[in-house]
């Protein structure tokens, strides 16, 4: 690829004709090569298929040679990647952490650590919480009943401070 940089990321359902060429298949894996002339691009890339708990999954990568990187350690490496992914969508989407309200490279800075330090608390309460036996029970005001909560970060900082009974 361009700069020495690969790429591996999951393919979406889309119309791009080699993705449908290879999805229409059984094989696990196909190396392919992409020309557009009207964007100028030329690649030889490689189609990954694994599932997992029924599902399946397709990969795409520019790490072509298949006895350095086999499909299992591309697999891999694309979950592993997982957690760092899923922090970045949380910094853009719950933290507006493209949406700086500060105007100096100090402000922004701050921002910025600030996000840090309220992910790292979610985290140490989340992993805290999960450590009890059982799930906390939130109770409805309006009802008597109460009802399992699924613990995940994002819901983490509101029963943690909002609730006296959390630890």
């Amino acid at each position: 690829m361009a700069k020495g940089l690969d790429l591996v990321l999951r393919m979406p359902a889309c119309k791009l004709q080699e993705y449908q060429d290879f999805i229409r298949t059984s094989k696990t894996e196909t190396w392919v090569e992409i020309h557009r002339s009207k964007k100028n691009i030329q690649a030889k890339l490689r189609f990954i298929r694994y599932r997992i708990n029924g599902n399946d999954y397709v990969l795409l990568t520019s790490l072509l040679d298949a006895e350095k990187f086999p499909r299992h350690a591309i697999r891999d490496l694309y979950h592993a990647r997982w957690g760092i992914e899923e922090f970045f969508k949380t910094m853009k989407s719950e933290g507006k952490i493209e949406q700086f309200h500060a105007k100096t490279l100090r402000g922004v800075r701050q921002e910025f650590f600030s996000f840090l330090l309220l992910q790292s608390i979610s985290r140490i309460l989340t992993l805290k919480l999960r450590r009890k036996k059982s799930a906390p029970r939130a109770s409805s005001p309006s009802s008597s009943r109460s009802c399992r909560v699924q613990l995940n970060q994002k819901h983490t900082i509101t029963l943690s401070f909002g609730s006296r009974h959390a630890f």
